[in-house]
């Protein structure tokens, strides 16, 4: 159930379904441009609201029971596609249905994950993204299965939360956590820098490349050319960087000797873009 929690992408291209509507009348010119025209205004009036409600719940809290103050283990919060989210929507989370989070665009959803395992999803309910309503599945042992609402309480000098799990059972049990400084949003881009590399045609070739990042975690993308025309794309995993001479592997198969160049950019699990680097590679 668990999705892996890749930097956010843009939506994709709305000009598709205009396209596909206008092509259903390719001999009448007057009435495709009356469907453009009403579509258009249909999607500008249609943009996501979730770019409104702010991210508040990003990052690692540690939980404690109320009022005694028992260690849970901290939970990592991190931001979840709201398609991938919905599609778990009435279906089993614990035991239980997921459900009762608001219409499209009008909510945030979240992964969770404690310490010891356990597993959460969560959407925030109300403009202002600080409340959050979700489900936990129980296999982490810190509590059975529930639902939970939590609302942030505090905001300085660190954000709190508070709220209540309630149990099947109808069993209810209070809790909060407060947000680990540092452990929220990351607002700063990776930087990275190609380095002209070298190697012989038709055999491994290592693209090397320097990359630092504020959380040291990153990802890879770099394109090779030939004469302008693009050769091959090469994506990593995420890794970790501290700013040292690194490199990625391109096993091409084509024996062409001569200068290729190669683009590298580097990306973050929070969406943050490095600037393009571009470098020579001279095959032998």
């Amino acid at each position: 159930m668990e999705e892996e929690p890749e930097e956010p992408h843009p939506a994709s291209s709305q000009s598709a379904p205009i396209a596909a509507a206008a092509l259903r009348y390719p001999g009448d010119p007057m009435r495709k441009l009356i469907i453009l025209f009403v579509i258009s205004l249909g999607l500008l009036g249609a943009a996501p609201a979730q770019a409104g409600i702010p991210d508040l719940f990003t990052g690692s809290w540690p939980a404690k029971l109320m009022p005694s103050n028992q260690e849970l283990g901290t939970i990592t919060w991190v931001p979840v596609r709201e398609a991938w989210a919905r599609g778990l929507l009435n279906q089993p989370w614990g035991g239980a249905p997921f459900t009762t989070c608001p219409d499209p665009g009008q909510t945030r959803f979240f992964f969770g994950r404690y310490s010891g395992g356990g597993k959460l999803i969560a959407c925030t309910v109300g403009p202002d993204g600080r409340r959050l309503h979700g489900r936990y599945d129980g296999s982490g042992g810190e509590f059975a299965p529930s639902s939970f609402d939590v609302s942030i309480v505090e905001d300085s000098p660190t954000r709190e939360f508070e709220g209540v799990y309630v149990e099947v059972s109808g069993f209810t049990t209070d809790w909060c956590a407060e947000l680990i400084p540092g452990s929220d949003p990351d607002t700063t881009a990776p930087q990275v820098t190609a380095l002209p590399s070298f190697g012989r045609a038709g055999k491994a070739v290592r693209l090397g490349y320097s990359a630092s990042d504020d959380r040291n975690l990153v990802r890879i993308t770099a394109t090779i050319r030939r004469a302008g025309k693009r050769v091959a794309t090469i994506n990593s995993g995420f890794r970790r960087v501290d700013g040292s001479p690194r490199s990625l592997v391109w096993r091409h198969r084509t024996p062409l000797r001569g200068l290729y160049t190669y683009c590298i950019r580097a990306y973050d699990r929070y969406g943050n873009t490095s600037r393009l680097s571009c470098t020579t590679l001279r095959l032998r």
